[in-house]
């Protein structure tokens, strides 16, 4: 893939994981706060993150 569209999927790769992954573990009785964890860290860091991941994608793409 070339273009915007390799550009457009490399920055989708590095957005956070989502919330229904915490609603799932919850509903499931499957380690919710874990995974409520994992939500609220991978949303913090995704500010960091995506912004790295943007920048690198128009110096590749």
């Amino acid at each position: 893939m070339e273009g915007t569209t390799a550009q457009a999927l490399f920055i989708a790769s590095s957005y956070p994981s989502s919330r229904n992954s915490a609603q799932l573990a919850l509903e499931y009785k499957n380690y919710p706060e874990f995974a409520g964890q994992t939500v609220l860290v991978s949303t913090l860091l995704s500010s960091v993150t995506v912004t790295i991941i943007v920048y690198v994608s128009k110096i590749i793409f």
